[in-house]
């Protein structure tokens, strides 16, 4: 189409000037828009690039294979957490998860315990020393038939345990004069 084409399109070339201009105003303003959300989308990938996991070691002691696909379950939930990792030597980390299972029946079901231990610097009267503590203990009779949900809910027990454990453990460096030290809790 040629200019008068456009204007007989339009009604008249002022319409299509004001078409234009809006148009013009539409995509500059998407432009804008996506260069934002790219903005903030790289600072949430950059703060969760910083944002390091804590690192878990695993010890299993236990002969039923239902109490064996939980364990394996677990660990598998631990290697998809975003805020969890899985290390294979004990000396990378502080924390330490020791499960035990039993066979309960046949193969059906297993009774698990689980612990969590964790190394971490405590504070007394402003000083800061290596301390050690049990932050989660519990019991559970699982089945075969729930072994991966057994797995998650094993992980989202841990994570709510540790939780609880860091607020408790903060609140006593506070209370102690350590808040302002750096060093993990």
């Amino acid at each position: 189409m040629h200019a008068r084409g456009l204007d007989h399109f339009f009604g008249s070339k002022e319409n299509a000037m004001k078409l234009r201009s809006t148009w013009v105003t539409f995509v500059l303003s998407l432009r804008l828009i996506f260069f934002i959300m790219a903005l903030i989308v790289s600072d949430a990938q950059i703060v969760q690039a910083q944002r390091q996991k804590v690192p878990i070691f695993v010890v299993y002691s236990g002969d039923d294979s239902v109490g064996r696909n939980v364990v394996f379950q677990f660990k598998e939930a631990i290697r998809r957490s975003a805020s969890y990792q899985l290390v294979s030597n004990q000396d990378e980390t502080g924390m330490t998860i020791s499960i035990v299972t039993l066979d309960v029946d046949s193969s059906t079901r297993t009774a698990l315990s689980i612990v969590g231990t964790v190394a971490y610097k405590s504070c007394e009267r402003g000083r800061e020393h290596q301390s050690s503590a049990m932050f989660l203990h519990n019991l559970y009779v699982l089945g075969s038939e729930r072994s991966v949900e057994s797995g998650n809910t094993l992980l989202a027990d841990l994570d709510k345990a540790w939780d609880d454990a860091n607020q408790k453990w903060k609140q006593e460096r506070k209370q102690e004069g350590c808040e302002s030290r750096s060093g993990q809790n």
